[in-house]
C-alpha cells in the first residue's frame, strides 16, 4: 500500500513538473514541423535551429542573407553575413549553414581589412603630400592643421596595424531572447511584437578609430499583423516561413506547407 502511494507521488509531482517547466515539457516547438511558427517560441528547443534575417520583402531565389541566427534553449547566436543569398544555405544541415556563414564572414573581413589597409596607407600618403606642400608655401596655419592630420591618420594606421597583428576570431556569443507583445486597445488581442537580441559583430576600423576589435550590438525587429505569413513562401524548391517585417524579413525552413507564422505569447519565457 505504501508502495503504491509512493508511486502516486511521484507520478503526480512529475505531471506538476511539467506543468511549470514548459520550456521541458511543453515548448519545444520544432519550426521545421510546426502548424504555427513564433520566432522566440521555437527558440527555447533544445535542438538547434536555424532562422535567417534577410532584407525587407518576400524572399527570392537572388535574396541575401544579412544574418545567420541559431536559436536553442531561448538564446541566439548571430553570424552575420555579406553577399551571401538564400539559395546558398538551401538543404543544408544546421552544421553546414554555421560553416558557410562562418566562411562567408572570415572571407568578407579579410576582404574590408585589406581595403582599410590601403585606405589607411592612402590618407597617411595625401596628408604628407599636403603637408609638404603648406611646407612649401609658408603657409603657417595650413602647415600646422595638415600635421595635426598627418599624425592623427599616423596614429590611427597604426593602431589598425597593431590590433590587426594580435587579432584573434572568436566564436560568437549566445545571447538571452527577448520579446514584448503589443494589443489592441481592449488588451485582448496581440496584434505586433518586438524582438530583442544581442549580438557579436566586428568593427573593422575607420578613420577616427583604427583599433579593430569584437563587438556586442543589439538588434531589433519589429511586427505587426501584415509581417504574418498565412503560408509559407518557396525559393528554390525550399519552403519558408517567418515574418515580413518593415525593415527585415525573419525566415526559417519548413517542411509544413500548411505552416503559419504566429506572435509569441507571455506564457513564453523572455516573453512579456
Amino acid at each position: 500500500m505504501a508502495f503504491k502511494q509512493s508511486v502516486k507521488l511521484v507520478l503526480a509531482m512529475t505531471a506538476c513538473m511539467c506543468l511549470v517547466l514548459l520550456g521541458s515539457c511543453g515548448q519545444q516547438t520544432n519550426a521545421a514541423k510546426a502548424n504555427k511558427v513564433a520566432f522566440v517560441t521555437t527558440a527555447q528547443n533544445q535542438q538547434k535551429q536555424v532562422w535567417y534575417l534577410l532584407d525587407a520583402g518576400v524572399p527570392q531565389s537572388d535574396s541575401q542573407v544579412k544574418a545567420v541566427l541559431v536559436t536553442q534553449n531561448g538564446k541566439v547566436t548571430t553570424y552575420p553575413t555579406t553577399k551571401m543569398s538564400l539559395t546558398k544555405v538551401a538543404n543544408k544541415s544546421v552544421k553546414q549553414v554555421v560553416s558557410t556563414a562562418k566562411s562567408n564572414g572570415q572571407v568578407n573581413r579579410q576582404r574590408t581589412l585589406n581595403s582599410r589597409l590601403k585606405q589607411f596607407n592612402a590618407a597617411v600618403k595625401l596628408d604628407q603630400s599636403i603637408y609638404r606642400n603648406a611646407q612649401k608655401d609658408g603657409w603657417k596655419k595650413g602647415i600646422s592643421q595638415t600635421k595635426s592630420q598627418l599624425e592623427s591618420d599616423q596614429k590611427q594606421l597604426k593602431l589598425f596595424r597593431n590590433s590587426t597583428k594580435s587579432l584573434k576570431f572568436k566564436s560568437p556569443t549566445a545571447f538571452q531572447l527577448s520579446a514584448r507583445v503589443h494589443k489592441n486597445q481592449a488588451g485582448k488581442q496581440i496584434v505586433g511584437e518586438t524582438i530583442r537580441f544581442k549580438y557579436n559583430n566586428w568593427f573593422l576600423g575607420s578613420q577616427r578609430d583604427g583599433r579593430v576589435r569584437q563587438v556586442t550590438q543589439h538588434q531589433q525587429i519589429s511586427l505587426g499583423t501584415s509581417s504574418l505569413m498565412g503560408s509559407p513562401v518557396t525559393v528554390s524548391k525550399v519552403k519558408y516561413i517567418g515574418y515580413l517585417g518593415s525593415k527585415a524579413t525573419l525566415m526559417t525552413a519548413t517542411q509544413n506547407g500548411k505552416a503559419k507564422s504566429n506572435f509569441d505569447t507571455p506564457t513564453v519565457k523572455g516573453v512579456r
